[in-house]
Order: structure tokens, then C-alpha cells, then sequence
């Protein structure tokens, strides 16, 4: 196996495309591109590139790792993919395991020669059996997945189907998400949604969600609906859509509209979309382990939890500063 890091520029997208047809929507060069304009979008010092670890035989890339750097003022980190969407390894079917350890070794070496404040990969689909090999910190955590065949046997539990049917009596709207006022609103209700989850400051600045209509902006990867009661935006989810898979990534509300069920009425009507192109799987995304009421509503959702590996390193300096 012929062994390379290569830059955005430099990647033949086809081949990566054919290599990580059945990996993630996260692991995608759509998605790289998002991330390299999105997290460096409007932010003084701060930089973002994206890298692929590659793995050739005969010119074809059989194994690959995707990765953004980030660097501000000087500190650089690099993620396999940023927040925790998934990225970690792909592999061909028949590369065979020797050849995987040599990969992860490659990773290993090229991490270790630099000197990152943060290192994370996410492995959702447990491809680094040789994780260990880079001497990270291993950590689980787990999402919620929904797996159906068709809609007309989608059964969450009857709470959820009361509430739909809650939802259903109001008089609202679904519209798609695309301008830069859509996107205005839509970051207003983001900020409401982070605040109420006690974080004291947006995971993503609004230049991400720009940079994300911008990128995909006529792509069919990406479901992004909004839902009107009064002409007023109450709620949005953004999903994207990649092979057998549906993610529901974010999802935000007004509380003071609650009473009409927003949430549950636009993943609903994400689940029939998707179930309409033979989607067979829903992602409802990752909970924090305390977040109980969280995991239930998931749960009556019919999601089932499936666990998988974060392998991270922070620097002496990220953990005095708590980040």
C-alpha cells in the first residue's frame, strides 16, 4: 500500500467518493468543504484546512481518513471530523488487517510529529481496531438510530403519535431553509436552543450555517426545513442524507411554541422523505449520558442506542483552559 497525505486540492474526488460510498455522509469531501469555509468563516485568525490520509494500490484508493486542521493564532488542532461528526477510517472490503495497522500506523506517525493542542477522531463505524496504536484516550458514546423498511410501518410510541396529532390541528407550514434571511432566523432559534441546553456559547457561529447553504446549496445531500405557525419560524431541523442513512444534526426550536409539537412534526416529516428515497436507517444523534428525558423521547421515537469510540488527546494547555 502506497501511503499519502494530500491536500484538498490534489484529491481525486472521484476515487474518494468510491471509496466512502458506504461511510458516512461526515466523511465526505461535501462535507470537508463545508467545514473548511464554515469554521474559519468571519473569525480573525483563525484557519481551516482539510487533509486526506490516502491508502493507494494500483492508483485506486483502498483505505482513507479524512481530517480538518484548524489553526488561530498560531494553535493548531486537527479533528476527524470537527464536534464529533464522524470520520475515522474507511477501508476497502478486501484490505486486509496487516494492512489496516500499517494505515493507522501512518496516522499515528504523521500525528506524532506534529504538535496539535487537540486531537479528536470520531469512529462511529469501529474501523480503528488499531486505535490503540496511536496512543489516544478512547472514549464511548452512543446516538440513537432508527431503522425502518417503509413508512406505513414506521410505529413510534402512541406519545409521539398524539403529539403529531397535536401538531397536525395547528395551522403551520413547512418551507425549506435557503437564504441568507432563512439562515438569519433560523441561527436566531439556534442560540435560543443552545442557551436552553446551558452551553454558554454556540457550538457553530453563524457564518457555519451560511458557509453549509453555500456549499450545498443544490445538493439533494441536504434536508433543511423549517416549520411557520403565524408567519414566524418556530423551529428547524437540519438532516442530511447519504446512502441508507438519514442524520438528523440539528435540531432547533422556540420553547414558547412548544405547545405545537415543532420538533416532532419536522422529524416526522424528515422520516417520510427519507423513507421515500429508501432510506431505511434515521440517526437522531448523540445525547449526553445524563440527559434522560432526552434519551427517552428518542427511545419513543423507536431509537435504538448504538455506541461507538472517540479517540482524543489534549494538550497541557487545552486542559488548564477547560477546552
Amino acid at each position: 500500500m502506497d501511503l499519502r497525505v494530500i491536500d484538498r486540492q490534489s484529491l481525486d474526488v472521484t476515487e474518494w467518493n468510491r471509496l466512502c460510498r458506504k461511510g458516512s455522509f461526515f466523511q465526505t469531501v461535501t462535507w470537508a468543504d463545508v467545514c473548511v469555509q464554515g469554521l474559519s468563516a468571519g473569525r480573525v485568525g483563525v484557519s481551516a484546512e482539510a487533509v486526506f490520509f490516502c491508502g493507494y494500490d494500483n492508483g485506486r484508493i483502498i483505505a482513507g481518513l479524512p481530517a480538518i486542521i484548524t489553526r488561530r493564532f498560531g494553535v493548531s488542532s486537527f479533528d476527524s471530523m470537527p464536534n464529533h461528526t464522524y470520520g475515522s477510517a474507511i477501508f476497502h472490503e478486501n484490505v486486509q488487517e496487516e494492512s489496516k495497522a500499517r494505515f493507522v500506523d501512518h496516522v499515528a506517525l504523521y500525528l506524532n510529529a506534529r504538535s496539535y493542542s487537540r486531537i479528536t477522531i470520531t469512529d462511529f463505524d469501529g474501523q480503528l481496531n488499531h486505535g490503540e496504536r496511536m496512543k489516544l484516550q478512547c472514549d464511548r458514546s452512543f446516538t440513537h438510530i432508527i431503522g425502518i423498511d417503509s413508512i406505513d410501518d414506521f410505529e413510534p410510541h402512541r406519545r409521539i403519535k398524539r403529539d403529531l396529532r397535536t401538531g397536525a390541528k395547528a395551522d403551520t407550514k413547512i418551507v425549506r431553509i435557503h437564504s441568507r434571511t432563512d439562515i438569519d432566523d433560523f441561527y436566531r432559534l439556534y442560540c435560543l436552543t443552545e442557551r436552553r441546553h446551558g452551553r454558554r456559547r454556540p457550538l457553530y457561529r453563524r457564518g457555519f450555517f451560511h458557509a453549509l447553504a453555500d456549499v450545498m446549496a443544490d445538493s439533494d445531500l441536504v434536508y433543511w426545513p423549517g416549520l411557520m405557525i403565524e408567519g414566524r419560524l418556530v423551529a428547524s431541523q437540519v438532516n442530511f442524507v447519504y446512502g441508507d442513512t438519514l442524520i438528523n444534526w440539528r435540531v432547533v426550536s422556540d420553547y414558547e411554541w412548544r405547545r405545537y409539537k415543532p420538533n416532532q412534526v419536522l422529524l416526522y416529516d424528515a422520516v417520510e422523505k427519507a423513507a421515500a428515497k429508501g432510506v431505511t436507517k434515521i440517526n437522531l444523534g448523540a445525547s449526553p449520558p445524563d440527559a434522560g428525558e432526552l434519551i427517552a423521547y428518542k427511545e419513543r421515537w423507536g431509537g435504538a442506542k448504538v455506541e461507538f469510540d472517540i479517540y482524543s488527546h489534549r494538550s497541557r494547555m487545552r486542559r488548564w483552559m477547560g477546552r
